[in-house]
């Protein structure tokens, strides 16, 4: 039976939503960064090696997805990197990382769906590293570089309701109309013996709306093999990212004023907190309202 996005997304088990605290007491067990939430030098020599061969032409490539889906391993066949990928029953990729290739810088992040990475967490330091990534650029070429978005799911698995939660969260590190400048790419490849269409006939209406949704339209890469058949799909990637890419995503409007006003909220709450103004529980109730997502 035929069911619209709307019924799906009510009928789909979302992950718990988490609020601001869970920000704060993440940045606070992690190690002080002051310059943002990528490491200074590993993102200014991944834009040295983006930019070497033609600093007017950059292209940053964001890698979102669910835990698993092989955005590591798509950085790595697109910038000949080796961030750390492999097959693992936990998240692999816990923190943003960049690598850079000729033209190419990716900004790999963490997936969704990781319960140890709550997903307001996750949206809030997307957003950081996209600053981080878009000033050292200027820095670098004092000019803005283009962005693309690429959604990876793993043709070794399904689109599912994780995936649907995923696509909502995005719209608050990206922006509502997020996938106007993105692709929707399909690792292992290898995997498809019938192609794509096979592989997606049968999907329900609203999932396969949702897809359709993409821009930049559905991409294959294979990242295990290696010859002119896998150059080629990489190729056609890189090619069709240009096509699409924009300027930095970032949320607009009600999304934004949302995300603005809960910051706001939760900064006072803490304050009045730490000046003993209120008791302890009754702060972090107060953070606890804070949710951004």
């Amino acid at each position: 039976m035929a069911m619209d996005t709307e019924a799906f997304k009510e009928r789909a088990v979302v992950p718990p939503r988490t609020n601001t605290a869970d920000i704060e007491n993440l940045r606070a067990a992690a190690p002080p960064e002051d310059d943002g939430p990528l490491d200074a030098a590993e993102l200014s020599a991944a834009v040295a090696a983006a930019t070497a061969d033609d600093a007017a032409d950059l292209l940053v490539v964001i890698l979102v997805g669910c835990v698993g889906s092989g955005k590591s391993a798509t950085a790595n066949r697109l910038t000949r990197a080796s961030l750390e990928s492999r097959r693992s029953a936990a998240s692999v990729t816990r923190a943003c990382g960049v690598a850079g290739g000729p033209g190419v810088l990716c900004l790999d992040t963490p997936g969704f769906g990781d319960p140890a990475l709550p997903t307001n967490a996750l949206v809030a330091t997307i957003r950081g590293a996209l600053e981080d990534v878009e000033g050292a650029a200027l820095a670098a070429t004092g000019r803005a570089p283009k962005f693309a978005t690429l959604y990876v799911c793993s043709a070794a698995s399904r689109v599912g309701a994780a995936d649907v939660a995923a696509w909502d969260a995005l719209r608050f590190a990206l922006g509502r109309a997020w996938r106007l400048n993105a692709l929707c790419v399909w690792t292992h490849a290898d995997l498809l013996d019938h192609g794509l269409d096979d592989f997606l006939d049968g999907l329900e209406d609203g999932l396969r709306e949702e897809l359709d949704n993409f821009a930049g339209g559905p991409a294959l890469l294979d990242n295990v093999g290696s010859g002119a058949r896998e150059d080629a799909l990489v190729a056609d990637l890189v090619e069709r990212a240009r096509r699409f890419a924009g300027p930095r995503p970032r949320p607009r409007g009600k999304h934004a004023r949302r995300i603005r006003q809960e910051t706001a909220r939760a900064r006072e709450a803490r304050r009045r907190r730490e000046a003993g103004e209120i008791p302890l529980h009754a702060a972090d109730d107060d953070e606890g309202r804070c949710a951004i997502l």
